[in-house]
């Protein structure tokens, strides 16, 4: 179990949608923490992507070489 503090205004938005999609503020609260759980694996799984470009940038080639390389 896991207890979260917010301010009044998010508190006050949060039980605003629970009433009017009739669920429960924690059914939203579980939901909108694993699609920004989500959304940050991604972000980082594309910064890491980008690092190690970065640090392969020999080993890279241009969208027109690997066109020529496909179509020959």
């Amino acid at each position: 179990m896991i207890t979260l503090r917010m301010d009044d205004e998010l508190e006050n938005h949060l039980t605003s949608i629970a009433k009017r999609s009739k669920r429960k503020k924690s059914d939203i609260m579980r939901t909108a923490i694993a699609e920004y759980l989500e959304e940050i694996e991604d972000y980082l799984d594309a910064v890491e992507a980008l690092q190690e470009l970065d640090k392969n940038e020999d080993q890279t080639v241009s969208l027109d070489e690997l066109l020529k390389h496909v179509q020959s």
